[in-house]
């Protein structure tokens, strides 16, 4: 029997791979699944989805409530945005990337990553038969410069960018100055731009509102609410786009998944804005306490790290005391702490591995000294 030439050479998911492994690791540092619990608001609607249970098949967008209630905590109630038009619900953000890649692009069509990247980006652009370029951030200043990834567009043809923002695994964060030159230069050469924003509501900086206001007909945002409210599993993916776009999309998803489970729907739905932006921000700070816990430790044992704006990920250079971190990566698993090597984000980050800080202080602390 013969199989997809294309599966070939797409590998397996390092973090899904060292983070559920069913061996004796004590310290899960691999899988980002959050150890906070959901706010109470979300157990309300299960419980009230449980008396009276309806499954059916939903729109293949989900419903107009759900829509417009994704709307109003996600989206500012901007007038660019018609949540019956312009929005689509999904099992997953990792479904979204996919998708909107199968949707505006053609086999042998170039995308843009930047490392760090999602470990994902790359298998997506293999299972589409695309080709992929990368750039990387400055090494003195840890930024992105506006010119080098312009040029990356231009030299390699590329017909779409993935802006993961804030990054996983990074943390870095693009100022709304950055995106905005990079989506006009986009526009006029007719490439798209992809914005992952999954880690948008968990910036430590309480006062940054990522990506309001922002679309256009060369924009894709794809998110999750599945992060923000501490539901790893939950499939809540979202994606946002000019009506054209979201039409073929919605097109290739009613054949693909029809729609979103019902439950996912119904919390949708009901989840309030003041809800989900308290919760999000009170992990946001947690997450900020723990890596600033993360940073002091590991520095003083002579670490070197990635400065982080966001999220509950961190990037550890372990070139000081290994030979790159695929070899961390097996030493600390002998000890019981599981940890993804950094080359599954880009051939640059090969010396480093990738921490999620999903415990505990306290637990977080004893595995850090293990370190």
């Amino acid at each position: 029997m013969t199989f997809n030439n294309h599966l070939k050479n797409i590998s397996p998911s390092a973090s899904m791979m060292k983070g559920l492994i069913d061996r004796d690791i004590k310290y899960n540092l691999a899988m980002g699944a959050p150890d906070i619990p959901p706010p109470g608001e979300v157990f309300e609607i299960i419980e009230n989805f449980s008396r009276n249970p309806v499954f059916r098949y939903l729109p293949s967008k989900g419903s107009s409530k759900a829509l417009l209630n994704l709307k109003t905590i996600l989206l500012d109630n901007s007038d660019l945005v018609d949540p019956e038009l312009n929005c689509i619900l999904v099992p997953g953000a990792k479904y979204g990337i996919y998708l909107s890649l199968k949707t505006v692009c053609n086999p042998g069509d170039c995308v843009l990553l930047l490392e760090p990247y999602w470990l994902s980006y790359p298998e997506i652009c293999k299972s589409l038969d695309l080709n992929y370029a990368t750039i990387i951030p400055d090494p003195e200043t840890g930024r992105y410069p506006v010119q080098s990834i312009l040029s990356g567009l231009s030299g390699n043809r590329c017909r779409a960018i993935v802006l993961n923002n804030p990054v996983n695994p990074s943390g870095y964060i693009f100022t709304e100055e950055e995106l905005n030159e990079v989506i006009e230069y986009c526009k006029v050469k007719n490439i798209w731009v992809i914005i992952d924003e999954v880690y948008k509501n968990l910036c430590f900086d309480r006062s940054l509102n990522l990506h309001t206001n922002l679309a256009g007909e060369n924009i894709i945002r794809v998110g999750s609410l599945s992060k923000s409210l501490n539901l790893p599993g939950f499939r809540a993916g979202y994606v946002v786009g000019d009506e054209a776009f979201i039409s073929l999309f919605d097109r290739v998803h009613q054949h693909i998944a029809t729609c979103i489970h019902p439950l996912t729907d119904e919390i949708v739905s009901h989840i309030t804005a003041s809800t989900f932006q308290t919760f999000s921000g009170y992990c946001a700070e947690i997450y900020a306490g723990r890596y600033e816990l993360a940073k002091s430790l590991l520095n003083s044992k002579g670490f070197k790290i990635l400065e982080s704006k966001a999220s509950f990920y961190l990037m550890v250079d372990v070139s000081g005391k290994f030979a790159n971190g695929n070899e961390a990566s097996d030493y600390y698993e002998k000890h019981g702490i599981s940890v993804t090597p950094g080359d599954n984000y880009g051939k640059s980050y090969r010396n480093f591995i990738r921490l999620c800080l999903t415990l505990p202080k306290e637990d977080l602390t004893k595995v850090l000294n293990l370190l």
